[in-house]
């Protein structure tokens, strides 16, 4: 889990040796905050998050993966 402040922006950079995605919400209910598409390996997305809440995401074909930031 990250806490930023609104207005904050997140990096999410792919280090691994297979692509991946940031898509807001939880593999049963992906929501349209944001979708980074297929993040390829060494590539990276960045969202900027200019409200407050809870923001879940996963990784569409890797569904265990799973992440939380919490904006104040």
């Amino acid at each position: 889990m990250v806490n930023i402040t609104v207005g904050a922006t997140v990096k999410w950079k792919n280090d691994d040796s297979i692509p991946h995605t940031v898509t807001s919400g939880t593999p049963e209910g992906p929501t349209k905050e944001f979708d980074s598409g297929f993040i390829n390996v060494g590539d990276s997305f960045i969202h900027t998050f200019d409200k407050k809440g809870l923001f879940e995401y996963f990784c569409l074909p890797h569904p265990w993966m799973t992440g939380k930031v919490t904006v104040d």
